[in-house]
């Protein structure tokens, strides 16, 4: 019977009849960072790809950096659109924080936050309101109903029953011009989000010897989301940029294709580079003994993966293949 790769309960047939543990369509790469359904599994339940969807996934692809590559990319998510991006601003011109937001398709807008200021009198209450039209509407329009329940009234400067269109129109347009844009980001969840890539790919190379053994059980958890900050950081370790230079080529040359490829070099990695960036791009540390890598290998004759983002398409690079370039280039360089 078919087990999930990351609860490892049995799979329930959708002929049986729907459940949590029904088999789902599980890519390597998330469908929306340009995954490819030629490097997948239909070996974890809906319970988990729901969950990890919404969480491992979700907090990598949110992140600011990795949003930047979907409009890059015009990768498309499972609803099929690509999401806004969303960044905090500051005036240089009134220091007034605000978000700007940047879609796919479509001008780029920017909206300050309103500000309220309340400097309490003697008998009375002073509040400055600076926002956008809009904004200073809403708010003055909420002020004043307050006012009015508990039988006050708002005024202007001079005295008077203050009229809302009339104090908008009257008042000094600040104009911002130059912004400073904080791109804030977070590296532990998107390198989560590559350790889970590496648990997949390592399923789809090395098999169920592997997957379900006891040796796939730290990088299990930390695909889970389960692992914390001490597990994610015992699996992973920088590797050089030039690292993709010394592997096969993706179709076409491209470096901005995403990269898979389990490595035996001292220690077995599998390295995961996404979009050739080097932010991107790590080794995930393989523990796997000798036996189970060769009987891996040679069982599915996987080793090696290139998918383009903008159209999916993958190309898997064999065992054979990959020793075979490693000995031409070595004969080369020599």
């Amino acid at each position: 019977m078919s087990r999930c790769i990351y609860c490892l309960d049995p799979l329930v047939p959708k002929k049986a009849g729907e459940s949590p543990k029904n088999p789902s369509l599980e890519h390597v790469v998330p469908w929306s960072l340009g995954g490819s359904n030629a490097c997948a599994t239909e070996e974890a339940c809906c319970e988990c790809n729901g969950k990890l969807g919404e969480t491992v996934d979700s907090n990598c692809i949110n992140q600011s950096i990795v949003s930047t590559y979907r409009h890059e990319f015009g990768i498309v998510g499972h609803g099929g659109t690509i999401p806004d991006i969303v960044l905090n601003v500051r005036s240089l011109d009134t220091n007034e924080p605000g978000l700007i937001t940047i879609p796919y398709n479509g001008d780029i807008s920017i909206e300050h936050k309103p500000v309220v200021i309340r400097q309490p009198k003697r008998n009375s209450e002073q509040i400055l309101v600076a926002g956008s039209r809009k904004q200073v509407r809403n708010i003055m329009e909420g002020i004043e109903a307050k006012a009015r329940k508990r039988g006050d009234r708002v005024t202007d400067t001079a005295g008077e029953e203050i009229d809302i269109d009339t104090a908008i129109a009257s008042a000094i347009a600040e104009i911002s011009t130059q912004y400073r844009i904080d791109w804030d980001y977070e590296m532990p969840p998107i390198w989560r989000e590559l350790v889970k890539v590496a648990f997949g790919f390592g399923h789809l190379t090395l098999g169920w010897r592997w997957t379900e053994s006891q040796r796939a059980e730290a990088m299990r958890r930390v695909a889970r989301g389960i692992g914390d900050w001490r597990e994610l950081e015992a699996l992973i370790e920088g590797i050089r940029p030039e690292i993709r230079s010394i592997l096969p080529p993706a179709e076409n040359g491209r470096t901005t294709d995403h990269l898979i490829c389990l490595m035996v070099l001292e220690k077995p990695i599998i390295v995961v580079s996404l979009f050739g960036s080097q932010l991107l791009s790590i080794a995930v540390r393989l523990d796997v003994d000798t036996d189970m890598l060769i009987e891996g290998l040679v069982e599915t004759g996987r080793q090696m993966v290139t998918i383009d983002p903008r159209t999916r398409r993958s190309k898997w690079v064999g065992t054979q293949e990959l020793v075979a370039y490693f000995e031409t280039n070595r004969r080369t360089d020599s």
